[in-house]
């Protein structure tokens, strides 16, 4: 009989673990993780979104790295040039100048403007706050790593890694990338909150 009692007694509590441990409402690492990368995948925000993608445009004698882009993306084939009168300032003698538009295999990066490759994927959460109570709602910040997979092969350019040493010279070399996000807790557990603009 005791026997019966102690095998009843773990399995409730081995039940009991484990209901806690799959309760989507609870602050984890787990939870937060999952919610972080639903929010990701949700309206292609898991693509990474790296330089504009507004053409046609002039190369700018002033922006070194943004000519150095624009570059790369014509030696690649996702865009084409031509040369182009452009008139000079306060009747100054007009000169030829580079411009590029998007070639057709560029069309597929271009999201919203913007030149967008990959899909993010979190590795872990890092930490978070403890869950507050922010305008009637609880809420958490947490802080994520992750990395860019499917990236195509002209985004490991060294004029790239160096143009942007914090994502794609960070990927080059092994390295995690890092975030931080906010995320409110819903009748349906834990949801990932991420701002236009940048998240």
């Amino acid at each position: 009989m005791k026997k019966s009692v102690f095998i009843l007694s773990s399995v409730l509590g081995l039940s009991l673990a484990l209901s806690a441990c799959s309760d989507p409402k609870k602050a984890s690492e787990a939870n937060f993780k999952k919610a972080i990368q639903a929010a990701l995948d949700s309206d292609n925000e898991a693509k990474f979104c790296f330089t504009e993608g507004r053409f046609p445009e002039t190369e700018n004698p002033y922006n070194k790295d943004r000519n150095n882009i624009l570059q790369v993306l014509e030696k690649e084939g996702l865009l084409s040039s031509s040369m182009v009168e452009q008139k000079g300032f306060f009747g100054g003698e007009a000169k030829q100048i580079k411009q590029y538009d998007l070639a057709e295999a560029g069309k597929k990066f271009v999201l919203d403007n913007q030149f967008c490759v990959g899909k993010l994927e979190v590795i872990k959460v890092t930490n978070f706050t403890e869950p507050s109570d922010g305008l009637g709602q609880t809420v958490s910040q947490a802080v994520y790593s992750y990395t860019i997979k499917d990236l195509p092969n002209w985004t490991k350019d060294p004029t790239l890694q160096e143009v942007y040493p914090d994502s794609f010279g960070k990927l080059a070399k092994g390295e995690e990338l890092e975030k931080k996000m906010n995320l409110v807790l819903t009748n349906n557990g834990w949801q990932g909150h991420i701002r236009r603009g940048g998240f």
